[in-house]
């Protein structure tokens, strides 16, 4: 009820301030539901934003501002078509496009600039990808301790550890001499 009544608010308060009114409402509402969906726990905690994971070219932004900043992208242009729709359907197309042209051009002009830099994103990545060596080596060591309470219990805890240590570097040591080299190792 809390948001309905905000929402109407906005509506109310903001669309009477003409082109620039639509923006604040649009902003704002989109702002409100991103907030809400940051600060109240939900069940599974997930939002909206990765809704647009199969369009690759424009969850690049996610790098800059993250799933709530995509679940915000997301909401502005719902807002943008939701506002475009009822004032045509209130006043007509000519009336509409008018009063909602501001609010229309910035959240094309986002939607637009966050695709240019998913399409700069991915070709970046591709040319990483294609310069990047096709192989490497990685050597993966486990001491296969057993029970270290058990280890710690016989010789103490610090002596236990050291044990622990001695194992791990002896065994890399062993996998940096094989050939080919591995590339880095892994405890």
């Amino acid at each position: 009820i809390g948001l309905a009544a905000l929402k109407w608010l906005l509506k109310r308060f903001t669309t009477q301030q003409g082109p620039w009114g639509y923006l604040a409402y649009a902003l704002i509402s989109a702002s409100t539901y991103t907030c809400l969906d940051y600060y109240v726990p939900k069940v599974f905690g997930d939002t909206i934003g990765p809704g647009l994971l199969p369009e690759s070219a424009m969850i690049q932004i996610a790098d800059l501002v993250g799933a709530y900043g995509v679940t915000f992208l997301i909401l502005l242009v719902n807002e943008t078509i939701h506002v475009v729709l009822r004032e045509s359907l209130k006043s007509g197309t000519a009336a509409a496009l008018k009063n909602t042209r501001i609010l229309a051009a910035a959240t094309t002009l986002l939607v637009l600039g966050t695709f240019l830099y998913g399409i700069q994103q991915l070709k970046t990545w591709e040319q990483a990808s294609a310069e990047a060596p096709r192989h490497i080596q990685v050597a993966l060591i486990q001491a296969a301790i057993g029970d270290f309470d058990k280890l710690a219990s016989e010789s103490g805890v610090g002596n236990a550890q050291q044990q622990v240590l001695d194992i791990f570097f002896e065994e890399t040591d062993r996998a940096l001499t094989h050939s080919p080299r591995p590339d880095f190792v892994i405890w």
